[in-house]
């Protein structure tokens, strides 16, 4: 079964990609697995209108769009799963942070015995995936959400964090 490309994405990629990543953003939109609905063609066009096609890292970034978009379901709000996966990320920066601090008491082997599981996502890879994030929903949305750490904290705070926090707050 060979899927097609929807029109309005072919001439957005021929009209504001250069000519050097033509071919390659319009295989790669072939290639991908996301539903090419209303909503989906019109964000990827956007994207693709406002995002610079001559920087060096576009078809990086453009390929992240792909994998987003192939992630989030029909009815997800774009704008909504871009904040949400950010927020997962940052998530993700503040167990590095809290992993790196048990690593330092102890070795891999007794974190493991412990149930410590190390974090899903590299530091670095986060703050990429965060710098991604932001400038996709600038480019698209005009706006990005900040995340503040007390609200992030509290949707992933161990029983042993909770405990230490209500008691430093009761003192």
């Amino acid at each position: 079964m060979q899927k097609k490309t929807d029109r309005q994405i072919i001439e957005t990629i021929e009209e504001y990609v250069p000519a050097d990543f033509r071919n390659l953003f319009k295989v790669r939109v072939r290639n991908a697995r996301f539903v090419q609905n209303e909503k989906t063609v019109r964000f990827l066009c956007h994207f693709l209108e406002r995002i610079q096609g001559d920087q060096p890292d576009a078809p990086e970034l453009f390929d992240y769009v792909l994998r987003f978009l192939e992630q989030i379901r029909e009815s997800d709000q774009i704008y909504r799963a871009l904040t949400d996966r950010k927020k997962v990320c940052f998530r993700c920066l503040e167990q590095n942070a809290r992993f790196e601090q048990q690593l330092g008491r102890g070795n891999m082997e007794i974190l493991l015995l412990q149930g410590i599981r190390p974090p899903q996502m590299t530091r670095d890879a986060a703050l990429k995936e965060m710098a991604f994030i932001d400038r996709i929903s600038y480019a698209v949305f005009g706006r990005s959400e900040n995340l503040e750490p007390a609200l992030v904290s509290s949707e992933i705070m161990e029983e042993a964090d909770m405990a230490d926090m209500i008691r430093s707050l009761s003192e």
